[in-house]
């Protein structure tokens, strides 16, 4: 993973699902991690520049159906691991099913969920 600059440039990136934006290649600028401006030719001095060529820039995705499989089953999938992929694919939430062993039926499975959610840290899961 890439040490996060103050000032990012993506350039070139193809920006999808975006309202008010035309899908196609575009510039985007972050600063302090947050969007500063999105245009076709920013370029900022000092900026770490990631080239988006061939990259898809969305805004984040929500999963509304995750088979998670913690707790219980542990073996197959756990928080830790749902959580690493969801975020390598874009994922800034996910929501995860109440099939688990033992279900998700109670508040002490709902708030270990939330709490390995909260120590974990890379999107938000929602029991």
């Amino acid at each position: 993973m890439l040490p996060i600059a103050d000032n990012l440039l993506i350039a070139d990136a193809d920006l999808r699902g975006w309202a008010n934006l035309p899908p196609g290649p575009c510039n985007v600028l972050l600063v302090g991690g947050h969007f500063a401006a999105i245009g076709q030719h920013l370029d900022i001095a000092g900026a770490q520049v990631i080239d988006g060529r061939g990259c898809w820039l969305t805004p984040g995705l929500v999963d509304l159906c995750a088979a998670g499989r913690e707790p219980g089953q542990e073996q197959d999938e756990d928080l830790a691991s749902l959580s690493r992929c969801a975020a390598a694919g874009g994922y800034v939430a996910v929501a995860v099913g109440p099939d688990t062993q033992p279900s998700n039926d109670d508040h002490a499975v709902t708030e270990l969920i939330v709490r390995r959610a909260r120590d974990i840290g890379l999107c938000d899961l929602v029991p």
